[in-house]
This record gives C-alpha cells, sequence and structure tokens, in this order.
C-alpha cells in the first residue's frame, strides 16, 4: 500500500508532504492534526485534531472546528464537515476520500473572543 502523507501550510503557503502526525503553531495556538487510519485510504476516514495553547500547552477545549475536503484531480466543490470534541482539547472530522488521489484540506478554528485560525493540508489517500 502507497504511503500516505499529509502536507501541512498555512494559508497561501505550501510545504514539502511530510507524515500524517504533524504539529504546527498558527494563530498561538499548537495545532496537531493525524489521521485515523494512519494511512487515508478510499471511504470513511477521520481526521484528529488536538489544539493547545502554544505557550502554556493548556487543552483548548472551547473551538469549534471544521475540515473541508476537496479532491484535487479532477477538482470537486469542497464538502464542509464539522468537528466533534472528544475532550481534552481532541476534535475528530469525519472524512470522505471518494477516490485514491490527493485531497486539499482546509480546518478552520473559531475560539470565543479569539481571531479564527486556518490550517491547510493536502493529504493522499490510498486504495
Amino acid at each position: 500500500m502507497a504511503a500516505a502523507a499529509i502536507a501541512l501550510g498555512l494559508a497561501g503557503c505550501s510545504a514539502p508532504p511530510v507524515t500524517t502526525n504533524v504539529t504546527k503553531v498558527v494563530d498561538g495556538l499548537s495545532i496537531n492534526v493525524t489521521s485515523d487510519p494512519p494511512e487515508p485510504h478510499t471511504g470513511n476516514n477521520n481526521l484528529e485534531v488536538t489544539i493547545r495553547d502554544a505557550k502554556t500547552g493548556v487543552p483548548v477545549v472551547d473551538a469549534n472546528v471544521a475540515g473541508t475536503v476537496v479532491m484535487t484531480a479532477p477538482r470537486l466543490t469542497g464538502v464542509t464537515q464539522t468537528g466533534r470534541s472528544k475532550g481534552n482539547g481532541l476534535y475528530e472530522i469525519p472524512t470522505v476520500y471518494a477516490t485514491a488521489t490527493t485531497y486539499d484540506i482546509s480546518i478552520q478554528i473559531e475560539r470565543p473572543g479569539h481571531a479564527a485560525a486556518d490550517v491547510n493540508l493536502s493529504l493522499e489517500a490510498a486504495q
């Protein structure tokens, strides 16, 4: 089976492919994104997003998290799914990959009293 890859970057920036366990600091948040299963495949999958305060390490438990998945070739309209809080700063976003190809994913994080944070990544789903 082909190895899965997630490329994580900020809006407008690209990054080389990395593993399916990536942490980035965006707008004062430490955001860790993993895939469940670790090697995404066609069909039902989940993105697991762990959010912590970048300075204190305290879990962010009051976020609204959503993810939009867009197939890159052919480019199709994205589907936005709302993340579910699993507690302790962990949010789960259900995803469906229709075919083995590359997908662009945008994760939006909103919290009361804070600016919204956006994380963009690319993910390759296998058969």
